[in-house]
């Protein structure tokens, strides 16, 4: 499977076999919204992740099965539309960077962890946050490359 985004949507694909007559979609989500962006989603463990920015209604993060149900959909805490970067999702936490900061959900749940702020209130919602090893590395808005946090 090829899961992707699209201007308001997230969409898969089969990932073999899909030439320009075979390649339609195999179950796709749009927001009823038109002015929401979604990111580049991130799989893991049967589910398919993704970040969403809408100026009118906020930024959240969806969680859908692979086979299209939206299992859960979790507000981004900052209480707007802004800037949102793709999920990362590590020993069971979905990683979502926001304007502002970078927010911790159970991956099985939406349920928010815990939020990080950067070291001068504000982190780069541009790049994707990254876990290697225990550690949670994010880029931040001041020019400073990136941030490294042990995780708990």
């Amino acid at each position: 499977m090829v899961y992707t985004t699209a201007t308001n949507g997230v969409i898969a694909f089969r990932a073999k076999g899909c030439g320009t007559a075979t390649c339609s979609p195999l179950w796709g989500y749009v927001d009823p919204s038109s002015w929401t962006g979604f990111t580049a989603p991130a799989v893991a463990n049967g589910t398919v992740y993704a970040n969403a920015s809408n100026p009118y209604t906020g930024d959240a993060l969806y969680a859908f099965s692979t086979s299209g149900t939206k299992l859960w959909t979790a507000p981004l805490p900052d209480g707007y539309g802004g800037s949102v970067a793709a999920v990362t999702v590590a020993n069971g936490v979905a990683y979502a960077g926001d304007t502002g900061d970078v927010e911790a959900y159970s991956a099985s749940s939406g349920t928010p962890l815990w939020t990080l702020a950067g070291p001068n209130g504000s982190y780069g919602a541009w790049d994707t946050p990254v876990v290697v090893n225990g550690v949670l590395y994010a880029t931040e808005w001041n020019g400073t490359p990136f941030s490294a946090y042990k995780l708990p």
